[in-house]
């Protein structure tokens, strides 16, 4: 039981330190009673309000009071206040129990020492005077009561981590600055990195700070940071002050829960983080708020770079004792390079031996199933298991095609070529029929789908199948569910032939259909759409190298070697396959993007169109395109029209379509203040694209200079060609060859947009070179690129596999 109660009166209250010590006083079952003439308006203390009497006079009443403040000082009415309240004196009286309290009268500041010291009581409990202590006095014995009835009960407890995050997510460290006090000079240059989200406490709002989720808190003094809860998380480091020695709060320090203490001197010659360590002439701020190793990675991955890093990482993989703070960095490190098999090690670590702070156990399983599941997806020789099924193949049997998605499904470029291909074929007499992968995420994986309840649908005379969805789950699971579902079609379609075209993620759709052809023995193509390897991060500078591209390089490669012909979509993309080795040069085909002559056909402007979208009689350019990717890089078109704008020339960018980046480039045209030169015309029903391209006096592609871009040629410029458009691209081989060297269009450097506006003015200005480049282009395209010419390479590709197959061995 308690002994001693404060009686604590104050007139304005307004420092928060002092709040949070008596708030910690109290939730430690110190008996503490607050009053004062202008309480807090926010805390857990149940403060009295000393209320002057004559403010229920009214306006006269509250006159007077301001007068006599005025007159005879702050002190004097509230000193009066305190006599005609009852409430002081009920504080101070006998509790009533068997043991008298010792009551300590404890003034919150000047006004309120000079009132209760003005404030006369003949006699206090047991009749002895009661003294008045200023506030250090008070505050002192407080802070000794709170802690040793904090060491008799029960700590409060630990708010918990907080929701979780992951594990590579940023090292969170708190400084807490002394009350009072500024953070000294150099802590936070010291502790400032990238991967360090810092955040300096405002010291009137340091009262009970909350550390869910931080990892270290950093008290620069001693103030109400030494309360927060819980056990040895996060890491605490204290940066002793000399003024720490006279600090209340020194008697609430836990020792415990003190990881690092670094004296007063050690900070002279703190170096800033930027520095690449502490040398001998000061204290290591990071390495000690983090650890040493930790800090030594963070700087090796700034000043020398990833591989430095990963050869650094690898050593410290293996640590008997890894920090929180190193497996995050380290978990961070691996994702964002693509190290799969370090992610894994660094992930198992944590399962299997769990450190106190660390990642909770289930995120931790969460993510390590992950990163197993991309490891087995592109394990050499992974395919899914299926058993194997007797098929009855007949050579007039259709060519099953299997598409990510077709054209029933969803319009975009990957449909709009199948389905083009697709109906070539079926025109030029080669049965077809196509059949989109199984999405997924069937509402009930407890229950499997009926055989008929795959959807056929015809359009155009091309028969598509879309089969339910499976359960999916993980990589790995869903290539399996969709194996199999696969599988099934195969075995009631009996095709001659399987055409597996490349997936999301490229290799995903190869490995269903080499598992379906190995289980059935059917002869099947494979077609790379895309070289998706480097599209597995957003980073451009890590996206072509590290582990994961390099094993999804060697996927496509070895599936490519088992399929028993390919198909790309140009001679870029062939020669970067041919490299990889392992292909017959004589068994991998280009079958470009093409156009359909007869849908594609020039027509007059639609002015009606054209005054919707603030295009007539101004020159304009733009590009049609799905604005899901980066690497489209619209932000080029964008920034062209404004230059071009800003030079009194009059322009309109015109942007023909949607997807996830169409807010961010809102907030671009915003931004520049492009609302009258740029238009994002958003979603357009298929039936206007034609008239869009219209629109245009040049279509521009502003592909960005990564992998995809480099390698791969779209389809957009081959429809603007068939449409007597004139072309612009950037410089990038694939675009290069669409264009023929300048012979069917223009280039300019890929991301140089002053260079992109300063071609388009000359083109702007000589109407008559547009009109001959693009008829140029326009008869290339009919001649070389049609799906008419397609098909016939098609078939005569199928011939010779089946006619490879059907040859007797031996």
């Amino acid at each position: 039981m308690q002994s001693r109660r404060f009686v604590v009166v104050g007139a304005r209250v307004e420092r928060a330190e002092q709040v949070a010590l008596l708030e910690a006083a109290r939730e430690a079952g110190v008996d503490v009673r607050v009053a004062a003439h202008r309480p807090p308006r926010h805390g857990r203390l149940d403060w009295h309000h000393v209320v002057d009497p004559r403010a229920a006079e009214g306006v006269g009443g509250l006159l007077g009071s301001w007068v006599s403040r005025a007159v005879r000082g702050a002190a004097a009415p509230l000193a009066e206040q305190l006599q005609t309240d009852p409430w002081l004196g009920e504080q101070l009286r006998a509790g009533g129990g068997p043991v008298e309290p010792e009551v300590a009268l404890v003034a919150l500041d000047d006004t309120a020492a000079q009132a209760l010291s003005r404030w006369r009581r003949p006699d206090g409990p047991a009749g002895r005077a009661v003294p008045v202590r200023t506030w250090d006095q008070g505050a002192e014995e407080i802070a000794q009561e709170t802690s040793a009835a904090r060491r008799a009960g029960p700590l409060p407890s630990d708010p918990g981590p907080g929701p979780d995050r992951p594990l590579g997510a940023r090292h969170t460290v708190v400084v807490a600055p002394a009350p009072g006090s500024a953070v000294r000079p150099g802590v936070q240059a010291a502790l400032r990195h990238p991967r360090v989200a810092l955040t300096v406490l405002d010291p009137e709002d340091a009262a009970g700070p909350d550390l869910r989720g931080v990892d270290a808190l950093v008290m620069d003094g001693l103030g109400p940071a030494v309360l927060a809860p819980g056990p040895r998380r996060p890491r605490v480091v204290h940066l002793s002050r000399p003024t720490d020695r006279r600090s209340p709060w020194r008697h609430l320090v836990d020792p415990g829960r003190i990881d690092a203490v670094v004296g007063p001197d050690a900070l002279d010659h703190v170096p800033a983080s930027s520095s690449g360590g502490a040398g001998d002439a000061g204290t290591d701020l990071l390495a000690v708020v983090l650890d040493p190793r930790t800090a030594r990675l963070l700087r090796v991955a700034s000043k020398e770079g990833d591989d430095a890093a990963l050869t650094l990482a690898a050593t410290l993989a293996d640590d008997e004792a890894p920090t929180p703070a190193l497996l995050r960095e380290l978990s961070f490190l691996a994702r964002v390079t693509g190290a799969l098999t370090l992610e894994r090690q660094v992930v198992l670590r944590q399962v299997e031996h769990p450190v106190p702070g660390g990642a909770p156990e289930a995120l931790a399983r969460e993510v390590l199933d992950s990163v197993e599941d991309k490891l087995r997806e592109t394990e050499p020789g992974w395919l899914p298991e299926l058993p194997a099924t007797q098929v009855q193949r007949s050579p007039d049997g259709p060519v099953l095609h299997l598409l990510k998605v077709t054209l029933p499904q969803r319009q975009a470029g990957y449909s709009v070529r199948g389905h083009h291909t697709l109906r070539a074929l079926a025109a030029s007499g080669t049965g077809v029929v196509g059949l989109a992968a199984p999405a997924e995420g069937r509402p009930d994986p407890g229950t499997p789908a009926a055989p008929d309840a795959v959807e056929e649908i015809v359009l155009d005379g091309v028969r598509y199948l879309v089969p339910p969805p499976v359960p999916g789950g993980g990589r790995t699971a869903y290539l399996q569910q969709q194996a199999e579902a696969v599988l099934e079609v195969v075995r009631r379609e009996r095709p001659s032939l399987l055409h597996v075209h490349s997936g999301g993620r490229g290799y995903d759709l190869g490995v269903v259909g080499a598992a379906v052809a190995r289980a059935t023995g059917l002869p099947w193509v494979y077609e790379l759409r895309g070289l998706f390897e480097s599209l597995w991060t957003q980073q451009e500078g890590r996206a072509e190298r590290g582990q994961t591209f390099a094993r999804r390089i060697a996927k496509e490669a070895e599936l490519l070697a088992l399929a028993d012909a390919g198909v790309t979509l140009a001679e870029t993309m062939r020669a970067d396959l041919l490299a990889r080795g392992g292909v017959d040069p004589d068994r991998l085909i280009v079958a470009p993007n093409a156009v359909d002559p007869e849908a594609l056909v020039p027509a007059p402007r639609d002015e009606a169109l054209a005054r919707r979208w603030g295009t007539s009689g101004v020159f304009t350019f733009g590009y049609v395109t799905n604005l899901d990717h980066a690497r489209e890089q619209v932000e080029d078109l964008v920034r062209a029209a404004v230059l071009l704008r800003n030079d009194g020339f009059p322009v309109r960018a015109l942007v023909v379509g949607d997807g996830r980046r169409r807010r961010q480039l809102e907030e671009l045209v915003t931004r520049w203040r492009a609302e009258d030169c740029v238009v994002l015309t958003g979603t357009v029903p298929h039936a206007e694209v034609a008239a869009a391209y219209g629109l245009l006096d040049v279509l521009v592609v502003p592909r960005s200079d990564e992998r995809a871009a480099r390698l791969v040629t779209p389809l957009k410029p081959y429809e603007a060609m068939a449409l007597g458009v004139p072309v612009v691209v950037s410089a990038q081989p694939a675009l290069l060859e669409v264009i023929g060297d300048g012979e069917r269009g223009w280039s300019y450097p890929a991301g140089d947009a002053g260079a992109l506006a300063a071609l388009l003015r000359r083109l702007a200005e000589q109407p008559e070179e547009r009109a001959a480049v693009a008829a140029r282009a326009r008869a290339w395209v009919l001649r070389e690129r049609t799906w008419a010419g397609n098909a016939q390479r098609y078939a005569e590709l199928y011939r010779s596999v089946l006619a490879g197959r059907d040859r007797p061995t031996g």
